[in-house]
């Protein structure tokens, strides 16, 4: 056997290639009913314009959705980013959730994969995918963790990179989902493992310092910082606003 078809052999025994292979291999499954989504279709379809813009040139961009706090409505909002992803512009997607509380929109598909991603870089390796597929559309679902709230525990940097690096071959585009940014670093431990990272900022609770920060610690880590969305908002928010949390400082 050559070196390459030994190098092969090895991807496909390792964790990694086990995984990707549960992927590959994936049933699909048949909701009672399709996703629902919670925010503006047309809102939404131009978000993920503005992100493949922003990833121009990469094959299958990874975006991590995260927020300062819990609540904030960050995995919601990434879903539907995905499922538009999926859905609209039929690229084949996978929504990665890293710690999110399930929301009405993907709490059916959060019930069925019942097997974490990182059961599989720890021994025994389970032998049921993690990953659930819709039926009717290019979507997939994988929870990252048993514990939401040891995520950052979780996240061994060197696994994650090679993780991501394995699952663009499978993928056009992967969607992370983080909360409470502020309390797990998550946002920081990503930074730049994915191609860019986009914060949503729940109108009137999340003041202007935490932001700053937490988009300085992406930047410090190597990691690029796409943009902010404020949600739940209840007031006309002109342009200038998103100018200024969307722009250098």
């Amino acid at each position: 056997m050559s070196d390459n078809q030994n190098r092969l052999a090895a991807v496909a025994n390792s964790p990694l290639g086990v995984f990707v292979g549960f992927i590959q291999a994936y049933a699909p499954v048949q909701l009672a009913a399709n996703p629902a989504r919670l925010h503006n279709e047309v809102e939404m379809s131009k978000l993920l314009g503005a992100i493949v813009h922003a990833c121009e040139g990469i094959s299958c961009p990874v975006v991590h959705v995260t927020s300062a706090y819990e609540g904030e409505g960050a995995g919601a909002l990434a879903f539907d980013l995905a499922l538009t992803a999926a859905g609209q512009a039929g690229k084949r997607t996978l929504f990665l959730n890293m710690n999110t509380a399930p929301q009405a929109n993907y709490a059916a598909l959060a019930e069925r994969a019942a097997v974490p991603v990182e059961a599989f870089f720890q021994a025994p390796q389970p032998q049921q995918s993690p990953v659930v597929g819709l039926r009717d559309v290019p979507l997939f679902y994988a929870n990252f963790c048993k514990n939401p709230a040891s995520v950052a525990a979780s996240i061994q940097v060197d696994t994650m990179r090679e993780l991501i690096a394995g699952l663009r071959s499978s993928f056009d585009m992967i969607v992370l989902a983080s909360e409470a940014g502020v309390n797990t670093g998550v946002p920081s431990l990503l930074g730049n493992l994915v191609d860019g990272t986009l914060m949503v900022i729940e109108a009137e609770r999340v003041r202007a310092p935490v932001l700053d920060e937490l988009k300085q610690k992406v930047e410090i880590n190597g990691g690029r910082w796409l943009g902010a969305v404020l949600n739940r908002r209840r007031f006309y928010i002109p342009q200038w606003v998103y100018r200024f949390l969307l722009g250098s400082r």
